[in-house]
């Protein structure tokens, strides 16, 4: 008879959560490598699309400044070309690409895993919440990636690519300064978007009360502004246009898990 999770012992725990962080770093390794095999497309199709005229967002923006007559409304209407200074800059580009698309196409994998590490020791209808907040989690995630990708990194390349102290100055975009850029936009805005979800587990455990987070709604919005200002370019633009959504997910958090609340005792009340 084999072990439950409660009556395993200590180093018998960190035993198997070593074998599942073992198993989320070979997938992020396996994800990494096949990223690296295919560096030359991910560059082309995915790193560099934000920067050039065909890029979906790119001409969404420049038909709406032709409908409305208003051009400054035109965003990246010119590739941007980007430079190499570094003789190895290149290949550090091409591995930085790679781990950080494995880490990305591994997050599903890895929640997944930290999961199955906790599933034994959840009750039956905690396995099922946990699920949902695995499902939760991915989706946020995502979104938030998509969010970055196709929202804040053209806008990003537009402002810093035209913006101007002297014209005399010109603006030569290294390669490893650009590819930093947008895996910090995208991975943070990611990570961002995950907090309507923790906020909303805290409420759930008890650890603070809706009332408590309402009455603290200002000290949220800055919280919230100074956590967009880390992973955004020094800009008024890309701050809002980061927080602007997150302010709104805080929102809608509490009003659901008002309403969550209200049903709770409601059913509690009919027993």
């Amino acid at each position: 008879m084999g072990k439950n999770k409660n009556e395993m012992t200590y180093l018998e725990h960190l035993n198997d959560l070593r074998i599942h962080l073992i198993k989320a770093s070979v997938a992020t390794l396996l994800f990494a490598i096949v990223a690296f095999v295919f560096g030359n497309w991910i560059v082309e199709n995915i790193i560099f699309a934000p920067k050039e005229p065909e890029f979906i967002t790119n001409k969404l923006f420049c038909y709406c400044a032709e409908v409305f007559n208003r051009h400054n409304l035109c965003i990246n209407s010119n590739s941007l070309p980007i430079t190499n200074y570094n003789f190895a800059g290149q290949f550090n580009a091409h591995i930085y690409i790679a781990l950080f698309a494995g880490i990305i196409l591994a997050s599903p994998y890895i929640l997944w895993q930290m999961w199955i590490f906790a599933k034994p020791a959840l009750h039956i209808k905690e396995k099922r919440e946990s699920v949902k907040w695995i499902m939760s989690a991915n989706i946020l995630f995502i979104t938030g990636a998509l969010f970055a990708y196709f929202v804040i990194v053209p806008l990003t390349i537009h402002f810093f690519s035209g913006y101007r102290i002297s014209h005399d100055v010109l603006n030569n975009i290294k390669l490893q300064s650009y590819v930093s850029t947008i895996a910090v936009l995208v991975a943070g805005t990611a990570i961002m978007f995950e907090l309507p979800l923790i906020l909303y587990m805290l409420i759930k455990a008890g650890v603070v009360t809706i009332k408590k987070v309402a009455s603290y709604r200002k000290h949220t919005i800055v919280i919230i502004m100074l956590l967009a200002a880390i992973i955004t370019p020094p800009d008024i633009f890309s701050l809002l246009i980061v927080s602007l959504p997150l302010l709104i997910m805080f929102e809608i958090t509490i009003q659901f898990a008002k309403r969550k609340q209200r049903i709770q005792k409601k059913q509690a009340d009919q027993k």
